[in-house]
């Protein structure tokens, strides 16, 4: 498998929004200026208000590595690769006033399909376990899902001990059940009610969000259904896509994340086709590549480019573009124009940076 668990199991409600993680990157954060943790959260918290403690703490543990997180962030509380692409969104968006903080929770396409990409990598398997279950229900209540969340989760884990190939992978999976467990509160062996909307909640909003779910009010009781684009459920889209776990984590290596984004929300986008998009390629790279690039080196992260064009091309171009397009595209950029790309490696020798000279000819 490509990843470990694609959910975060430990949050708080309001935590998961992600314009939590516009308001990190873009007002708390940055590319190179190191802080510790403790810093960020006290940051966080003044900027979104009163009684905000618990969802900034939760942002910025969620927004890591650690945790199974969306590694948004660094350690040191830097921006990762991917935390350089939302930069790169917001700077496009010129959402960048942190006096102005409703403006990061009132989501555009182009935030939309970014987040939704790093959503999917990261809780991808909560989000197809709800697609499924829409899918077979068409709507299901607040009180249904708080009473059986424990039993998704703990599908979750046992299908990707199932599907894991190694002694040493299900262990390490099965530790993670038996951590979770640890946290139930009641002694009957389930969820105690004060957690459940930490639970559930959180997960929700950020599909409501994202465009993918949509939530009403009806005989009391909140009714979440998928969102329709196009007269399609979105959530049906995904749960026709990909299926089961062990198939989502294949369609998400061998098809990537665009592919599944643009069948599940109906874009039916025009795919990649060379040389007849390569002016556009190379116009949304230059553009990414001028935010992201570090202004003393010139150096920017490959991965970050190539996010950056596939998210900007299918949000704005309507093209669906693959790792492989753009990587192609760089080659044969290099080889029309010789010293105009540079490659660098990483600490580890694996060639991870560009720097693109002259700009200004483009």
């Amino acid at each position: 498998m490509e990843s470990g668990l694609r959910f975060i199991a430990k949050t708080h409600t309001g935590a998961l929004r992600p314009g939590n993680y516009s308001v990190l990157i873009r007002c708390c954060t940055s590319s190179d200026q190191p802080s510790s943790p403790e810093s960020v959260v006290r940051r966080l918290e003044s900027i979104l208000g009163e009684n905000k403690k618990a969802i900034a703490k939760y942002t910025v543990r969620t927004a890591g590595a650690r945790n199974r997180g969306f590694q948004f962030v660094l350690d040191n509380m830097t921006w990762s690769w991917k935390g350089n692409v939302i930069n790169a969104i917001l700077t496009s968006l010129n959402k960048t006033d942190e006096d102005n903080v409703n403006s990061f929770y009132d989501l555009t396409k182009l935030e939309r399909l970014g987040y939704l990409r790093f959503y999917l990598e990261t809780e991808g398997a909560f989000i197809l376990k709800i697609a499924s279950l829409l899918r077979e229900k068409g709507q299901v209540t607040y009180a249904f899902l708080a009473e059986n969340i424990e039993g998704i989760f703990r599908t979750i884990y046992e299908e990707y001990i199932d599907a894991s190939a190694d002694f040493s992978t299900k262990r390490r999976i099965h530790d993670s059940l038996k951590e979770m467990q640890k946290q139930i509160k009641s002694e009957t062996g389930d969820y105690a009610k004060d957690t459940k909307p930490h639970k559930v909640v959180s997960h929700l909003e950020a599909m409501q969000d994202l465009g993918l779910i949509v939530a009403n009010e009806e005989n009391h009781e909140v009714v979440y259904r998928s969102t329709i684009v196009n007269d399609v459920e979105v959530l049906r889209q995904l749960s026709l896509r990909l299926q089961t776990i062990p198939e989502m984590e294949h369609v998400f290596v061998t098809d990537g994340y665009f592919d599944v984004i643009a069948t599940g929300l109906n874009l039916t986008p025009t795919r990649y086709i060379q040389p007849l998009h390569c002016e556009t390629l190379k116009n949304r790279l230059m553009t990414g590549y001028r935010i992201m690039r570090n202004k003393a080196t010139g150096i920017a992260d490959i991965e970050a480019i190539t996010d950056w064009c596939c998210i900007t091309m299918l949000s704005d171009d309507n093209l669906l573009v693959t790792k492989r397009d753009v990587q192609t595209f760089l080659d044969d950029f290099r080889k029309e124009k010789p010293g105009s790309i540079g490659y660098h490696v990483d600490g580890k020798g694996n060639i991870s940076y560009l720097t693109i000279s002259g700009l200004d000819e483009y």
